[in-house]
């Protein structure tokens, strides 16, 4: 028996397009080799800067910049068991 089903949406990243890509060069993020590299996105009109995982090939870190605004987000751990705790009243 068929059923429908609701597609899978993967996480869309903030860019909408790269341009003016630079290589910076490495950095340790929690302990692991991850290269950091700058772009600028014309769309957003924005400038970012994002780490990514030399092994795993994942965003571990992003900052944007644009007029009036900024933002920084760090991401993970990855694969890693969750602890689930209720709230104290």
């Amino acid at each position: 028996m068929s059923s429908d089903q609701t597609p899978v949406r993967q996480p869309v990243p903030f860019w909408v397009s790269a341009v003016d890509a630079h290589l910076l060069g490495t950095v340790s993020v929690h302990g692991r080799p991850a290269w950091k590299v700058s772009f600028f996105d014309p769309k957003t009109p924005g400038w970012y800067t994002i780490l990514i995982d030399k092994a795993t090939m994942h965003t571990v870190n992003m900052a944007m910049i644009t007029t009036a605004h900024f933002m920084h987000e760090s991401y993970g751990p990855f694969d890693e068991p969750l602890s689930i705790v209720p709230p104290t009243t």
